[in-house]
């Protein structure tokens, strides 16, 4: 399926792959020797739905089964390749922008999915925005709910909806597939190690409640200026990993245009501490 770009813009080449090998006599041999060893083991397979690419980005579903739990929910994965300068989007995307919309409504029994963000990166804009997202390589981690299909393989369908930006932005929309064999009832779902590990890394990113953390998060709004209030967030007992700098992102606000977060003054005892800008979308009136 073609890509529906908005605009067309000059082409953003993707990084080199890696340039194959010459073969030679050696190289038959070993080539020989390694599928037999192949051949003697048990296989297990990545389940890999095929890129759709355009200048900017390359985009596919993958699987972290050789073959999937006959009862849902899977768990599955939307990664994503980007141009050097070019990224995709966080749930909240920052000043401009959205993040990627999925439905699998075209896949048979499945029902709702949940998207996972993974931690993102903070991109600084011109003209003091900022844009929240992933440039490079992302797997969005998916649940997906499914009813039970046992044995066989399952087309597994769904349309995707994203923006990607650097200066400008161009939407796309693809309809990604993947083919996945499905464990017989009372089977074992079967994992594909490379696949699974890939995943994991991914959702090792994904937030975790902070009791889950061991931490406690403590929030005031500072209204001393009521046209320009400042949140602050504590959080307390935090051990920030020695070669990571802390961050903080928060979800969108109906009520409030957060900026972006500062470290401030005023930590100790192994707390954070950041001040964030948040003006109002709409000054409130007055109080009588």
């Amino acid at each position: 399926m073609r890509p529906t770009p908005a605009a067309a813009l000059p082409a953003a080449d993707l990084p080199p792959r890696p340039p194959r090998r010459g073969a030679g006599g050696a190289g038959l041999g070993i080539a020989a020797a390694v599928a037999a060893l192949l051949l003697a083991a048990p296989q297990s397979s990545a389940v890999e739905g095929g890129w759709h690419e355009n200048p900017q980005s390359r985009v596919r579903l993958v699987s972290p089964y050789a073959q999937a739990p006959a009862a849902g929910p899977w768990r599955l994965g939307l990664e994503f390749e980007t141009a050097e300068g070019w990224h995709v989007y966080w749930k909240n995307s920052g000043d401009a922008g959205y993040p990627p919309v999925i439905d699998f409504a075209a896949t048979p029994g499945a029902g709702a999915v949940e998207i996972g963000w993974p931690a993102p990166e903070r991109y600084l804009l011109a003209g003091d925005l900022e844009a929240l997202g992933y440039e490079g390589q992302v797997i969005y981690p998916l649940a997906l709910s499914i009813e039970p299909s046992a044995g066989g393989t399952l087309t597994v369908a769904a349309d995707l909806d994203y923006l990607i930006c650097e200066v400008d932005c161009i939407p796309y929309r693809y309809r990604l597939t993947l083919e996945q064999p499905v464990a017989a009832a009372g089977a074992a779902a079967v994992a594909d190690p490379g696949a699974a590990e890939r995943l994991a890394v991914w959702e090792a990113r994904l937030p975790r409640p902070a009791v889950e953390a061991g931490v406690v998060t403590e929030a005031a709004l500072d209204v001393a200026d009521p046209e320009a209030p400042v949140l602050e967030v504590r959080v307390r007992d935090a051990r920030a990993a020695a070669d990571a700098e802390p961050a903080l992102f928060l979800e969108a606000h109906e009520t409030f245009d957060f900026g972006v977060p500062e470290r401030a003054a005023g930590e100790g005892g192994g707390d954070l501490l950041f001040r964030v800008p948040a003006p109002w979308w709409q000054v409130p009136d007055p109080l009588p």
